[in-house]
């Protein structure tokens, strides 16, 4: 994977942050659809599961999660343009009067890790949404 190891050299709190929200959504979405299949199952006609699948059906949750995905792109959006104001920010010139073209990269390459860890974080829990909207559907077209 060398794609990814200069990636992970230049992760930042932005990264961490998208990261751990887009693991959290892809949890909650998993806990959604266990908490459906439950609820769909034999033997859960009377408890709160089946209550929760009779007040939330299956495609309204999993289009809300479909919505709730597009800020992780824009999360990383945000901390490109953070990054690359802090990129300007720190630009320097030596004593030769040139600029310092190094601290200028070190700077700026989290300053892309952050766009590319918002989409990851959006395509993964794509990958996960359309996934459980397959199993759901299939399972209604068998009634």
């Amino acid at each position: 994977m060398e794609l990814f190891r200069g990636y992970g050299a230049y992760l930042n709190g932005m990264d961490y942050t998208i990261i751990l929200i887009g693991i959290a959504m892809g949890l909650f979405q998993l806990s959604l659809y266990v908490a459906y299949k439950l609820s769909t199952s034999k033997g859960f006609e009377d408890t709160c599961v089946k209550s929760f699948a009779d007040q939330f059906p299956a495609p309204i949750w999993l289009k809300f999660c479909s919505g709730v995905f597009e800020i992780f792109p824009l999360m990383g959006l945000l901390g490109t343009v953070a990054g690359l104001l802090n990129t300007f920010d720190s630009l320097g010139v030596s004593i030769e009067g040139e600029i310092e073209i190094m601290g200028m990269l070190k700077n700026f390459a989290p300053a892309m890790t952050s766009t590319v860890s918002g989409i990851l974080a959006l395509l993964g829990n794509m990958i996960v949404n359309f996934y459980f909207m397959a199993k759901i559907m299939h399972k209604q077209q068998e009634k």
